[in-house]
């Protein structure tokens, strides 16, 4: 891995997500197969950062995985 680009990262603190827990919901075309792949990734993130992943509620700002067939 390389050095952090200032260009994809966000400074400001009140854009960050609260306490680093990140809502997401998948889009309804979203496949199983695909689903555990992205699952399992978020695990792996959250193991090595402050950031945890949960699913989305009621909260109005979160994370929408879709499948854009791009693999």
């Amino acid at each position: 891995m390389g050095e952090l680009n200032s260009d994809v990262y966000i400074r400001d603190p009140h854009m960050l997500w609260q306490n680093g827990i990140i809502p997401y919901e998948f889009n309804n075309k979203v496949i199983n197969n695909l689903r555990q792949y992205v699952e399992i990734a978020m695990k792996e993130i959250s193991k090595v950062s402050s950031i945890r992943f949960v699913k989305r509620t009621d909260q109005l700002h979160f994370i929408e995985i879709v499948d854009k067939g791009d693999y």
